[in-house]
């Protein structure tokens, strides 16, 4: 994952480091992240402060880590557009930028960006606000802390594409109501831009497309105010037949993937459990191995979309998508 720093977010980061989390984004910013520094290498000689912090995190035991200088990234003046033009990579990126329009990225939530002065608070998301170096956390379902999808809503990060891969996360109406739909709510909790949704499921066991469509768009719309882009790719798993099935249940953002047991269809309409699973867990794909397993995930899943896109066939909806091209 990329981090692309203006010198003034640099200089406010440095001065935060009274902060208890300053030493784990710091940290961060060594290990984990690639940094590209929107300012010339030039400017560390002229500055004694920035010449001290970058040769102390920077020119030793750094693991895996890329630096660039002079990176320029994104245009200046920001424009609420601006993002349009974005590949994958820069809308998993993050951004500590010196703009006065970095508020109004704030409240679109495609992006995760934080202005001069809010370096610490914009890192922290990507430990889901646990401040502690932790990349994961985990929730027992059916205990104090998740006993709804609602209970969620706290850890939603900014995203523009939603990829679920469950065989079964659309087998009935009703599971889809009381499971698929609130926590969708939740994960769409802090974004007001479209968004393009893609569920890979199994033929034998989903919903008509003409169906769910609607519900699950205006579902999403209630939350972000834009329709979202809805494609539904299924395979067929039966004897005698090439499968390009999925087995794990996995849900993958922008920033984060989800993991699943045997299912995400967990609770009834009354709220009980109907699960056999145990645990729900969110990965950080700010740490690098996180990050590498997910583009792993959608390079194998471009290879069945590709199968599917040559015998013209399992692809239903908008065919829209930042991860997998259906072109």
């Amino acid at each position: 994952m990329d981090l692309y720093i203006d010198k003034e977010n640099t200089l406010s980061f440095i001065d935060s480091r009274e902060d208890e989390l300053y030493i784990d984004c710091e940290k961060l910013l060594k290990k984990q992240l690639d940094v590209k520094f929107n300012f010339p290498k030039e400017d560390l000689q002229a500055d004694p402060k920035l010449m001290k912090w970058f040769q102390k995190n920077f020119t030793q035991g750094v693991s895996k880590s890329m630096i660039y200088f002079d990176t320029g990234f994104p245009e200046k003046p920001l424009k609420p557009e601006s993002t349009n033009t974005f590949n994958i990579d820069q809308l998993s990126s993050v951004y500590l930028l010196d703009d006065k329009d970095v508020p109004i990225f704030k409240v679109n939530g495609n992006i995760m960006i934080g202005g001069v002065g809010e370096e610490i608070n914009t890192l922290q998301n990507l430990f889901f606000n646990q401040r502690d170096y932790l990349f994961d956390k985990t929730w027992k379902i059916g205990s104090n802390s998740f006993q709804k999808w609602s209970d969620l809503e706290p850890f939603s990060l900014p995203l523009t594409d939603i990829l679920i891969v469950d065989p079964y996360v659309l087998c009935s109406q009703a599971d889809c109501h009381n499971n698929l739909l609130p926590f969708l709510k939740s994960l769409v909790k802090c974004t007001k831009a479209k968004i393009d949704i893609v569920i890979y499921t199994n033929k034998e066991k989903c919903i008509d497309y003409n169906i769910i469509a609607p519900v699950l768009k205006t579902t999403v719309k209630n939350i972000t105010g834009t329709n979202p882009n809805l494609t539904i790719v299924t395979y067929t798993d039966r004897r005698g037949v090439p499968s390009r099935g999925e087995h794990d249940r996995t849900i993958l953002m922008n920033y984060k993937r989800i993991k699943s047991g045997d299912t995400f269809n967990y609770f009834k309409s009354d709220g009980s459990i109907q699960t056999k699973g145990r645990e729900l867990q969110y990965l950080s794909l700010a740490r690098r191995e996180n990050h590498e397993l997910a583009k792993e995930l959608i390079n194998d899943l471009q290879g069945n979309v590709d199968f599917f896109k040559r015998n013209h066939t399992n692809i239903n909806g908008d065919k829209k998508s930042n991860f997998l091209n259906f072109n």
